[in-house]
């Protein structure tokens, strides 16, 4: 597997952008429009619902929604990583890593995109001066590694038992509901550990936070590294023991 075959994969992503939104008027710039709409109705409701000011929350929740956006797509696609690419699986032998990476490519696409309605909705507030770039970088960085490696099991997993495909769209929907995206874990007052104790807090948290201006908690890290060195040795021991995936498909 050599850089140039990663590249290659790579660049597959973006061509499976192209040829989605292919023909239209629009094009790739239709995730923007949804995001757009997304961000200013889920806005002015919840702002409205939790009494907030409206240009502290629309910042909150773009970034937020933005950050989640790019965690759970991975996550929701690499579920059935394996399965979508059956024939092409059985015509040659491809690494694992490689249809993943192609994956992880085309939410990295769609991320910078949604980036754009964020961009603009941070210059409107007056807060784009806020954002802090390297711990931004370095939050996206994280992100990416955590959801390639989980990608792997995941996709290993679900070709194996396939009704864990439907179990994590569920837990997805349950987690996107649980997880201060649209509301602040200050709303939860003394029970605030609900959040603390939610995984996906602290990954929206690093790439959420520098936007805002602010340096994500220590404890973010900690976690995020802790569960993406533990995600990543279930992968690879995954990859061993389930190496024979093929008789499933």
């Amino acid at each position: 597997m050599s850089l140039y075959s990663i590249l290659q994969w790579i660049y597959l992503g973006w061509i499976d952008i192209k040829g989605r939104y292919r023909r239209t008027v629009l094009g790739p710039f239709w995730l923007v429009a949804t995001t757009f709409l997304s961000i200013a109705m889920m806005g002015v409701i919840y702002s409205t619902i939790f009494k907030v000011e409206i240009n502290e929350f629309i910042p909150y929740i773009a970034a937020g929604i933005v950050a989640w956006y790019f965690i759970s797509g991975v996550i929701m696609e690499s579920c059935n990583g394996l399965i979508s690419n059956k024939f092409l699986l059985l015509s040659k032998p491809i690494p694992i890593f490689l249809i993943n990476m192609r994956i992880l490519s085309r939410h990295v696409i769609i991320f910078f995109h949604n980036m754009i309605v964020l961009i603009l909705c941070l210059l409107y507030f007056g807060r784009l001066q806020d954002v802090l770039i390297f711990p931004t970088i370095l939050g996206i960085i994280f992100n990416c590694a955590i959801v390639i490696a989980l990608g792997i099991f995941l996709s290993l997993i679900c070709a194996r038992f396939r009704d864990i495909v439907q179990v994590i769209t569920s837990l997805i929907n349950i987690l996107f509901l649980i997880t201060p995206i649209v509301w602040n874990k200050k709303v939860l007052e003394s029970r605030d550990f609900l959040a603390e104790w939610n995984l996906f807090s602290h990954l929206v948290d690093l790439i959420r936070s520098p936007l805002l201006g602010q340096i994500p908690s220590i404890e973010s890290y900690t976690i995020s590294f802790a569960f993406f060195v533990f995600i990543a040795l279930l992968a690879y021991i995954s990859s061993r023991k389930l190496r024979n995936f093929m008789y499933w498909l």
